[in-house]
Formats: C-alpha cells, structure tokens, sequence
C-alpha cells in the first residue's frame, strides 16, 4: 500500500513539475547571437482583431488574437557586442538588434535574470551610449504566475556636438547637449494561458504586463549664452535647460521635459526565443478605454512570414466560400506570383505558383478556414482568408 501512494505522489509531483516548466520562461531561452526571428506587425490593432481584456488574470486564460494583420515585417537578430559596445556596457552580453529600435543591449544571466543596459546608438557620426544606472530588470530568474521585478534607473549623457551657426542675426553657438532620464519600471506575470496568433496557436503561454514612467530632460551648454533681438529663444551662459522652441525646431521632442509613460503587454513561450507576441497600449485605471498602439507578432510554423519587402496590392478573392477553384482579381500582373496557404492550425497546407493564370485550384482542401500569402519571391503582395464549404 506505502508503496502504491509514493508511486502515486511521485507521478503527481511528476506531472505538476512539468506543468510548471511548462508555465515558466527563463532567461537562458530569450536568444543566442547568431539566432534571428521575424516579426509580423498590426500597425493599427482595434478591438475586432485583438479582444484584449488586461483585468483578466490568473492561469488557463484564453486569448484569441487570430484577428490580427500582418501590416509590416521586421527581422529581429541577437548579435555579440561590438569593440566599441564591449566598452560602453563592459557587464553586459547580448545584444538585440532590428530596423525598428536599433541596437539594445542586455546581461542575460541565468541566475538572476534578464537585465536591459541601455541603447547603443549613432549620433551624427558619434557612437553614443545611453547607459540604464541601474539596468531594468525585464525577466526575473524564473519568470511564472506572479514573478515580479521593479528597477528605478536613471540614465545621464553628455554629447559633444560643436553647434556654431547664425539664424536670422542669432548666433548660435552650442558646445554639448546632456541627456537626462529618470525611469520606473515594472513588470508583473499576472496570467498564464493559451495565445491563439492568426497562424499558429501557443499552448501554454505566460503575460508579463511591463509599465515604464519616464522624465526625460535635455540640457544645453552654451559657451557665450544665446541672446540679441533676432533671437526666437534665449539661453544664458553654461549649462541650462533647452529652450522649448529649439527643441522643437529640432524636432527631438515636443518640450525640454517630457513625462511619460508607457504599457506593454508580452506573451512568452517556453522554449521560444523572445516574447511570441508583443502588444503596446495605453488604458484608465479600470481597463475601460485600452487604446491599441501596435503589436508584433510571430509563429512556430510559418517560415513564410518574413519578406523582404512589403507591397500590399488591391486583390478580391471570389467565390468565398469556395468549393473547388478560387479566382483572383486584381489590376496588378500576378502571373509569376506564388501563392502560400496555411490552414487553422498555421500549417502549410499547400503552395501554387499562378504561372500566368488568376485561379487557384483548392479541390484537394477539405472544409474550413483558410490563410493565404499572395507574394513574388521575397516581396509580399498580399495575403487574408477564405473558407472552404461544400
């Protein structure tokens, strides 16, 4: 009989054991240099193609996020520190790197988590750092239901720019810009469940909801002041803060203060590199006005998802539902474009080249919904969905 019941605790601490592993996510999954991934991107997410509800928490949630639109895409790699970046962030090791936020720069350790050291930038020529004092933690060691961390960084750069010029009769001259930031982040993994994508569906994900309020402030140092009845803006000798109106004209930012705040929704899943879905938003305090920024998005079994070049054309697609044949109509020549279609569960269930023709034979397709890519080579032309019935 003992040794039935420890058989029988030994399965079931077996198998909560997996079911935790399987609702965790840790550092070392994040990514590796050389490893790269794409990116699809909503640029204008609404409520009909993501029914996010961010007071529901808890474990075994369900978010149904098939809605989304692939409007842009973008390859993410994990790189190794440059000569200058081994300088500028000497405790860090790994760096992230895509078109949409540049070079960013982390201390991934398996022991404590995942750190975010700063932004490497190029500024006219000039490789600037913009160091995190102390780096935000973004992943704990063991990232699973109710895992938190909350860094307050400050970030403090000067920048030699040798402004010396004459506008309308005003002279001036600015030797050095100072960056200031002040940052409160935090983040909390307050749900577990599955995340259904518009072609692949993650069985067991984790949420992580990331608030960051920022102060930023940009300081000038003006060797001889900037004055005289031409002048749009004044600015007295040494360091002071930027005029609002030459911040403005720069175009850097609306005001020499800006207090901001920022909300991120990320679902990762184990054994994934990176967050499988990434969403940015803003709400009231009660979730009652979530306004949608843009999502990012990726998948498992789709490695048609990433093109080179984007050109979405005007397409109709008919009859939907189909039966046999599918006809396409379009005032853009399609002959030598190919067509990709993926069936519910994001598999690629078959891909036909047009070859100068506007139909596509589905008689081989049994019933149900269906994704397509529309795409010539690298570039896609376009892409959405139909249904099978008969």
């Amino acid at each position: 009989m003992k040794k039935i019941l420890f058989s029988l605790l030994t399965a079931a601490f077996t198998i909560s054991f997996i079911n935790a592993q399987q609702q965790s996510y840790y550092p070392n999954m994040v990514g590796s240099p050389t490893q790269s991934f794409v990116l699809a991107q909503d640029t204008s997410p609404d409520i009909t193609d993501l029914p996010l509800n961010l007071a529901a928490v808890g474990a075994s949630l369900t978010w149904n996020f098939t809605g989304l639109d692939a409007d842009s895409y973008d390859t993410i790699f994990f790189d190794t520190r440059t000569a200058q970046e081994i300088i500028d962030f000497p405790s860090a090791n790994l760096v992230m790197e895509a078109n949409t936020f540049g070079r960013i720069v982390f201390d991934k350790n398996a022991g404590t988590g995942l750190f975010l050291h700063g932004t490497a930038l190029d500024f006219q020529g000039i490789p600037l750092a913009l160091n995190y004092n102390p780096p935000q933690q973004w992943l704990p060691a063991v990232a699973s239901l109710g895992s938190s961390a909350s860094t307050v960084s400050t970030v403090d750069e000067r920048i030699f720019v040798g402004i010396d010029t004459n506008v309308f009769g005003c002279q001036i001259t600015i030797d050095s810009i100072q960056l200031k930031r002040i940052s409160d982040y935090t983040v909390n993994f307050d749900a577990t469940g599955s995340l259904q994508l518009p072609l692949d569906t993650f069985a067991y994900t984790i949420r992580g909801i990331s608030k960051e309020i920022t102060v930023d402030s940009v300081f000038i140092f003006c060797p001889t002041g900037i004055s005289g009845g031409t002048c749009l803006f004044t600015a007295p000798v040494g360091w002071s803060l930027a005029p609002d109106l030459l911040i403005q004209l720069s175009g850097f930012a609306s005001s020499a203060v800006v207090v901001d705040s920022s909300f991120t929704a990320s679902w990762y899943y184990p054994y994934t590199i990176s967050p499988v879905c990434v969403v940015d938003f803003t709400y009231d305090s009660a979730y009652t006005d979530t306004n949608f920024i843009t999502t990012r998005f990726k998948g498992t079994n789709t490695p048609d998802i990433g093109f080179e070049q984007v050109e979405q054309i005007p397409l109709s697609l008919y009859p939907n539902p189909a039966t046999n044949m599918l006809m396409l109509q379009t005032s853009v020549n399609i002959g030598e474009a190919t067509m990709y279609i993926f069936n519910a569960q994001g598999q690629q269930v078959k891909v036909v080249g047009l070859n100068g023709t506007n139909t596509v034979d589905v008689s081989g397709l049994s019933n149900g919904m269906y994704f397509y890519q529309l795409a010539d080579e690298k570039k896609l032309m376009h892409q959405g969905k139909f249904i099978i019935k008969r």
